[in-house]
């Protein structure tokens, strides 16, 4: 048998269980908030839950826009909003609001959907608004 299967104890003659979806450790989340990772999960700064049709849940964020991703000519493709609690929030349909593109170092406000993919937190912008003046 494979020894990692298997619980070790430590000096003090305490059980470790390395941790794994069967033995899950309290309160360590990877950063992310409590109930997020399924597509229609959503927690709001908050932590608020607005639900909507067909069981998924909306989430309103308020953060700076910031580049994330660069074309061949160094032209902005693709944008995050960094929020007031320092989470980094990958927008995952910046083609259905390319003015997003152009608002980097802007605070926004936006509402849409949130899930955690491939260690991201990828949010579905529904719809924005500018909260600061022009710079």
């Amino acid at each position: 048998m494979d020894s990692r299967q298997h619980p070790h104890k430590d000096r003090s003659g305490a059980a470790i269980v390395p941790a794994a979806p069967e033995h899950p450790v309290p309160g360590l989340g990877g950063g992310l908030p409590e109930g997020l990772g399924e597509p229609a999960s959503a927690v709001g700064a908050a932590g608020a839950r607005q639900p909507v049709r067909g069981g998924e849940s909306l989430v309103s964020v308020t953060g700076y826009v910031l580049p994330d991703a660069w074309g061949e000519n160094y032209e902005v493709s693709g944008v995050l909003i960094a929020d007031d609690r320092e989470r980094e929030l990958v927008v995952g349909n910046v083609a259905d609001h390319p003015a997003l593109l152009a608002l980097c170092r802007r605070k926004v406000t936006a509402t849409g959907r949130l899930a955690a993919r491939d260690g991201r937190l990828l949010f579905t912008v529904r719809d924005f608004v500018v909260v600061d003046a022009a710079g």
